[in-house]
């Protein structure tokens, strides 16, 4: 499940890079939160919403956690 859950953040990120920064920052996250649950039911039928979540805000923090890495390590 947990690459499922990257896959998912990562295709709605993507997604979003592609979108103009018109919209509310908060907005913006919320959407992007939303779109990756559906992404990851679609992925995982029969998938609880509230599971989902949970995988996906965990996946978030991985993505973030290895983008401070490579940061800190010089960009390695």
């Amino acid at each position: 499940m947990p690459k499922l859950a990257e896959q998912a953040v990562l295709a709605t990120e993507e997604r979003w890079g592609k979108v103009g920064p018109q919209y509310d920052p908060s907005a913006r996250a919320e959407a992007k939160l939303r779109e990756a649950i559906e992404a990851l039911q679609q992925m995982a039928p029969g998938l609880p919403r509230d599971i989902a979540q949970r995988q996906i805000e965990a996946a978030l923090a991985r993505i973030r956690a290895m983008g401070m890495e490579q940061k800190a390590g010089g960009g390695k």
